[in-house]
């Protein structure tokens, strides 16, 4: 029976998260880290970028689906 294969390591997965967050558009990155980085509300988000604040849900839901297609397709994120 072969060995299963070792997990890689933390610094490394955490690099390749970090390579792909850099691939998205920089919209999706300002959104995706004013909500879950910084902890902003969606006004906040809104005043910050500019935008209207009932546009930020659907904004953010698009850019959470590109990430996880990204993540996917890389393989760092199973369904």
């Amino acid at each position: 029976m072969p060995e299963p294969a070792s997990p890689r390591p933390r610094y490394e997965e955490d690099a390749a998260v970090a390579k792909i967050f850099a691939e998205l558009k920089p919209r999706d990155r300002a959104l995706l880290w004013l909500a879950y980085v910084e902890g902003e509300s969606h006004e906040e988000i809104a005043s910050s970028l500019g935008v209207g604040r009932r546009g930020v849900k659907v904004m953010l839901f698009r850019a959470r689906r590109r990430l996880r297609d990204l993540l996917q397709a890389r393989g760092l994120l199973v369904n």
